[in-house]
């Protein structure tokens, strides 16, 4: 039960040349076309809203091809540590463990999407009994609910996967040298912290989709924007604090160990062997005063402000296309 395999939402994007492209147009085409198939957009059922059947193909067909993208990233971001991994540590060794897990895991993971799944359409529907009489006596319904159940196996699972390799970061944040006049050896850690986020601010970009049909209850999309929400502080926050404390520790430690030599070169009676001594120490010291106590840079901090503002934008335009529609009506 310790083997590994590759996890299976990366398998489902094939490596070629343009591969998440092209299994991104086809889940959605897909998706969409069974929705329609059941029923879904032709529906006089007001408790059936085909704006959350196009929001689930949008989700999936986004969430799947990004997360293999990501995990690439976070991959080549590992490798990118290699140099200051402590002598043992193997690279590859870690990026194997961000492309695979245990069959167990795997597992574990989409049944907790699934549970949470189960829940969510407990909570739409006010009872499991309720819930069961409308999707058995509607097609377009039971549509809906198993597409609401495959969105929270999904996303959950991505959820799940990116936490993992976060606290694998993490992990690796406790096995790097540090150099404090390097500071950029550790930036690859911002770039998993941003990237990551990335995944869970896209889908939250595509929540407004279900909002353009007034009729959508907020519980709808609550538990969703919660569950995404909180992940995003934890993917960006470990990998983060994971650096910054050795990197911290060290800064303190060194600044420390200076100022007792300074201190040690002006008890020097002899003036010159005091100037020759301090010299090369305060200009120390005000480097290892400068170095930042946290992996960014500008490029880094930029991808990440441009992140934030894309579900704000959207849930503004989403807001402005119901009001254009309310006043056509």
């Amino acid at each position: 039960m310790n083997e590994r395999y590759d996890i299976w939402l990366t398998k489902l994007v094939p490596n070629v040349r343009h591969g998440s492209l092209f299994i991104g147009v086809l889940i959605f085409v897909v998706l969409l076309a069974a929705h329609a198939a059941l029923g879904v957009f032709g529906s006089a059922d007001p408790r059936v809203a085909p704006e959350v059947a196009v929001f689930f193909s949008v989700l999936i067909a986004y969430i799947i091809p990004v997360f293999r993208y990501i995990t690439g990233l976070t991959a080549e971001a590992v490798r990118d540590l290699a140099p200051v991994l402590r002598e043992g540590d193997d690279a590859a060794y870690y990026m194997g463990s961000i492309r695979t897990r245990t069959l167990r895991t795997q597992l574990s993971f989409a049944a907790i999407g699934l549970v949470a799944g189960f829940a969510h359409n407990w909570l739409l529907s006010g009872s499991l009994a309720r819930s069961a009489d409308f999707v058995s006596n509607s097609a377009p319904a039971a549509a809906l609910f198993v597409g609401t159940l495959t969105v929270w196996l999904v996303v959950m699972s991505v959820v799940l996967f990116l936490v993992g390799n976060a606290r694998l970061m993490l992990r690796i944040a406790r096995r790097v040298n540090i150099d404090l006049l390097q500071p950029r050896a550790y930036t690859p850690f911002a770039r998993v912290a941003v990237s990551s986020t990335l995944a869970l601010i896209g889908a939250q970009a595509a929540f407004p989709i279900m909002w353009i049909n007034p009729d959508v209850s907020a519980e709808a999309a609550i538990p969703g924007l919660i569950a995404t929400a909180a992940a995003m502080l934890v993917l960006f926050a470990l990998p983060l604090i994971g650096i910054h404390t050795p990197l911290a520790h060290a800064k303190r430690t060194t600044i420390e160990t200076l100022d007792r030599a300074i201190k040690d070169a002006t008890d020097s009676n002899d003036p010159t062997s005091q100037l020759a001594a301090l010299n090369p120490l305060l200009t120390y010291r005000r480097e290892i005063q400068s170095a930042s106590e946290w992996p960014f840079d500008t490029s880094v901090a930029g991808r990440l402000a441009l992140y934030l503002i894309i579900p704000p934008f959207t849930w503004i335009g989403a807001a402005l296309i119901e009001m254009l529609l309310e006043r056509m009506v």
